[in-house]
């Protein structure tokens, strides 16, 4: 296992694991969603290239990557096949280790598992919003942690 700052040469595999989790965070969600792969999400994909993106690798593989924009912590994506192997907590603390003081995120409400990581690590809502995913509105959260 290593988390390692990204290479251009991940490009591909960043773009695989988000394409394969981005509707999980979107499963307890009402509306019908259809993927917008990363590469055509040009929102998205701005902001994860303004970030500083890091990478889980194992077994010279890419199986998850996060980012962090100053505080902001922008993405947190584990490969499907990845999960159950603790490897979101890990990317997570890492992230956390890059950032000084208060820390914050965005998540979608309905996000039960990641809501539970995030308290976890003292994270707690500060605010509810609306946003919305290829055109169908979601609810959100910005989810703060502050560090004395």
């Amino acid at each position: 296992m290593a988390i390692r700052p990204v290479q251009s040469c991940d490009t591909a595999d960043i773009q695989a694991i988000y394409n394969a989790s981005k509707l999980d965070e979107l499963i307890n969600e009402p509306g019908p969603f259809q993927l917008l792969p990363l590469q055509e999400d040009h929102p998205r994909r701005q902001a994860l290239e303004e970030s500083t993106i890091y990478v889980y690798e194992q077994q010279q593989k890419v199986i998850a990557y996060g980012a962090h924009l100053r505080a902001e912590i922008t993405a947190l994506f584990v490969s499907p096949k990845a999960r159950g192997q603790q490897i979101g907590k890990q990317m997570l603390e890492h992230l956390l280790s890059c950032i000084t003081g208060r820390a914050y995120l965005s998540v979608a409400q309905s996000n039960t598992t990641a809501k539970a990581l995030y308290h976890h690590y003292g994270f707690h809502t500060e605010k509810t919003f609306k946003t919305e995913y290829n055109g169908v509105p979601v609810l959100a959260e910005t989810m703060v942690r502050h560090i004395e």
